[in-house]
């Protein structure tokens, strides 16, 4: 397999997962904004009392034990379906991607401090939106009439510099024009002479064959 081809089925692959989490995202959280909802009924249902995560792993597990044998059957010879490969792979990658989603949330509320900052930047960035755009606007309008007055002072500065190069090739091309010319009325004299030439034979000879 060579580099383009590794970058080819790893587009396809991070295409896939996205669109398989999005596509389930309703199913692990139903009518709530809570994504792991489903994990954390799963968490409680258990005798043990697991953590989210744990919970996770638990369904992790499964897909893994199936690319596992996969592997082990694959030194027989046996070699899965391309739909079987995409599933099972597919499937044990979402949930890596979810139990770190997870842990990056862990971590998040491990540390309520930088929660609190993103939380406050996120908000400034929602509060400064209109203003930067109407800011943008403003700028666009101001610059709008500066640039069409940019372009029509380069255009006017231009056109000079066009006409006295127009000339100067015009002026160049003159002698090789009268040049070639001259050279080809010369090189057509001989021609048309002894065309004229033998157009008068021919007119001479039939007059006489028309006297006999």
């Amino acid at each position: 397999m060579n580099h383009n081809q590794f970058e080819q089925i790893l587009d396809k692959i991070e295409r896939r997962n996205r669109n398989t989490l999005c596509a389930k995202a309703a199913e692990y959280s139903t009518g709530s904004d809570e994504r792991f909802e489903n994990f954390i009924d799963a968490s409680v249902m258990n005798d043990d009392n697991c953590t989210v995560q744990q919970s996770m792993w638990r369904l992790a597990t499964k897909h893994l034990a199936s690319i596992k044998k996969m592997v082990r059957d694959s030194a027989k010879g046996i070699i899965p379906s391309e739909s079987a490969i995409a599933e099972k792979f597919g499937d044990a990658q979402n949930y890596m991607y979810l139990l770190e989603a997870r842990f990056h949330e862990l971590c998040a509320l491990s540390n309520p401090e930088t929660t609190a900052q993103e939380e406050r930047t996120i908000a400034m960035a929602v509060k400064t939106k209109p203003t930067l755009n109407t800011a943008v606007k403003k700028a666009a309008v101001v610059a709008k009439p500066v640039a069409k007055a940019a372009v029509k002072a380069a255009v006017s500065a231009s056109k000079p510099a066009a006409k006295a190069a127009a000339k100067k090739v015009a002026a160049s091309a003159k002698p090789a024009a009268k040049a070639a010319a001259k050279k080809v009325t010369a090189d057509a004299k001989p021609i048309v002479k002894a065309t004229v030439k033998k157009v008068a034979a021919d007119v001479k000879s039939a007059v006489k064959a028309t006297k006999k």
